[in-house]
């Protein structure tokens, strides 16, 4: 409210009104310098010879022409060099005031997409290790362990403190996230979880900074992967405790998949499970076409793997998951089909995971009232199942329960 009026002040009513004025000062993240920018050029001859005189069509120009509307009315500089100076200004009194990590930490902020950061994703443990934070290599080997083991000294860790020094900096919030409810559930979902969120113009600031340094920026990639894989491994799919994980993983991994593909193979195959089980996560929330679109990409993403590569078939396998809840029952059941054949060659016929692939091959073919042809491939894994994991393992009473609806 405040940018609006700041807005409003600069150019006047004539440019919109003041929900406009607020939707823009909230796109420009509440900046004051990018705010001044914003009126003193609304107010200018350009605005009227570009034919950008509002609020409302700055908005929609200001991705593809952010150095014409932002550069040339802060002063002599141009593009994001101003707002670049601003926040490069704040880290280095950070630095001096002995939390040099600030700076990675934005860029690893950069390099996430602009949505919610949960907290829970941020392994002091995994930042520790990681190239960013690793700093000078030349130093002691005692140092550098010193270093790492004030990320997670229990009580006021460094991640801690790097966070409220950005926070009071105003170049970080913590906010809440409050997931939908889900119906249907004994457990309940979390009331909240802890975000991190940044101003979009400071996300795409420090994005930029790490554009001229192609190694650091794929140090920042890597990282970020390996994060939004840890905190997929500690979080079930299946439980409504966990349920407001998958929606805040899911905007970040699908703004990965654009890098992933220059990523070693290791990396990849990191990426593809976690986006996997963040799928499966969404899936079982009931956000079937927010599943589908993240598997979607993430397949385009990981081609570069082999095709019968595990955490390939585990995608395939989610992705006719997905398609078959969307009622595309054939074209899961084709699926399926060349994910068993896969399979089959790589773990033979009763491997665990060829199982659980026959038995949702059934799955499918009941969905298409094939119910003969379901029932003896639902006897079949019933009876491997029994043999193999025994009477009562969950896996053969799933089958069980299959085979009897």
């Amino acid at each position: 409210e405040d940018g609006a009026d700041v807005l409003i002040d600069l150019c006047g009513e004539s440019a919109g009104d003041t929900q406009e004025a607020a939707a823009l000062a909230k796109r420009l993240g509440g900046l004051p310098l990018a705010l001044r920018a914003a009126g003193r050029y609304l107010s200018s001859t350009n605005a009227m010879l570009d034919g950008v005189r509002t609020f409302a069509s700055y908005f929609a120009v200001l991705e593809t022409q952010f150095a014409e509307l932002q550069g040339t009315f802060l002063s002599e500089w141009t593009s994001r060099d101003v707002v670049m100076t601003t926040w490069d200004t704040s880290l280095d009194l950070l630095a001096k005031r002995g939390i040099p990590e600030a700076r990675p930490f934005m860029w690893l902020v950069g390099q996430c997409a602009s949505a919610p950061i949960p907290l829970q994703m941020l392994d002091p443990a995994l930042l520790a290790s990681c190239a960013l934070f690793a700093g000078d290599p030349g130093r002691a080997s005692r140092q550098r362990r010193r270093d790492a083991q004030a990320w997670t000294r229990p009580g006021g860790n460094r991640l801690q403190q790097v966070i409220l020094s950005l926070r009071n900096l105003g170049l970080l919030d913590v906010t809440d996230y409050v997931p939908a409810p889900r119906t249907g559930f004994r457990e309940p979902c979390p009331a909240s979880v802890v975000c991190l969120a940044a101003h979009p113009l400071v996300v795409e600031v420090n994005s930029e900074a790490l554009r001229r340094s192609p190694a650091m920026q794929e140090a920042a990639i890597i990282t970020i992967v390996d994060l939004a894989a840890g905190a997929a491994a500690h979080a079930d799919p299946r439980s409504p405790t966990d349920a407001a994980t998958w929606p805040l993983l899911a905007p970040h991994l699908e703004l990965l998949a654009a890098s992933v593909p220059r990523l070693p193979q290791d990396a990849v195959a990191r990426f593809a499970e976690a986006t996997n089980r963040t799928a499966q996560g969404l899936r079982h929330g009931g956000d079937y076409t927010v599943a589908l679109h993240l598997l979607v990409r993430a397949r385009q993403a990981v081609g570069g793997l082999a095709a019968e590569h595990p955490n390939v078939l585990a995608l395939r396998h989610t992705y006719a998951y997905v398609i078959d809840d969307l009622g595309q029952f054939s074209d899961a059941e084709a699926e399926y089909r060349s994910i068993l054949a896969a399979r089959i060659r790589a773990l033979g016929p009763e491997g665990p995971l060829t199982l659980t692939t026959r038995n949702h091959l059934a799955f499918a073919l009941g969905r298409q009232k094939r119910r003969q042809e379901a029932e003896a491939e639902y006897r079949q894994v019933l009876e491997a199942r029994e043999r193999i994991l025994g009477a009562h393992n969950q896996e053969t009473l799933t089958t069980r329960t299959n085979l009897a609806d």
